[in-house]
């Protein structure tokens, strides 16, 4: 086996590793729909009185 053999995979799994990572930075989109922490439910730009 040559010495350079796994410098594609490293990469790919480099790459896989970085898009995980970005992905899961992000919020998901039905995250504003769960009530995670027993919040009262708002529409945005009312306020509570």
């Amino acid at each position: 086996m040559s010495k350079t053999g796994g410098a594609p995979v490293l990469a790919l799994a480099d790459s896989i590793i970085y898009l995980t990572a970005l992905l899961a930075d992000r919020r998901r989109a039905i995250d504003r729909y769960i009530d995670y922490f027993g919040e009262t439910w708002r529409p945005h730009g009312r306020r509570a009185s």
